[in-house]
């Protein structure tokens, strides 16, 4: 198929290394969807975003509605100053995907898609009205 070669360079001496160090900084007024998310990876993700400065994150999925908002974990980004929306449907249905939009409220200021099924959606096609 193809092949990868690597060269050691001949000095021991250590290769410079610098850190880096990218400042990321959210938009507050806007929100961040995410498509599906309430698993092991889209929590860590949340988590980060909410860390970053998102301080409003809806999760959007066919099972979204049923998670209370009692659940430890829409409570814990709340104590830290963000607001939760879980909405309830189906990301292949473009009348589902306009109705989340409707209900966020506010501009979305990024789509994540945190789903176990993944593919093209209508959401997809909705981002060219996102600013």
């Amino acid at each position: 198929m193809g092949k990868i070669v690597v060269t050691m360079p001949e000095s021991s001496d250590p290769l410079p290394v610098s850190p880096s160090h990218s400042n990321i900084s959210l938009r507050a007024d806007r929100a961040y969807l995410f498509i599906g998310g309430l698993g092991g990876l889209g929590r860590a993700v949340a988590t980060w975003l909410v860390e970053n400065g998102a301080r409003k994150l809806v999760f959007f999925s066919r099972s979204a509605g049923d998670v209370p908002h009692s659940d430890p974990y829409i409570q814990e980004l709340e104590a830290q100053g963000c607001s939760v929306q879980t909405i309830s449907g189906d990301v292949s249905r473009s009348d589902d995907v306009d109705a989340a939009f409707e209900a966020i409220g506010m501009p979305v200021g990024g789509v994540l898609e945190a789903s176990m099924a993944l593919g093209v959606s209508p959401t997809c096609l909705r981002l060219q009205q996102c600013h």
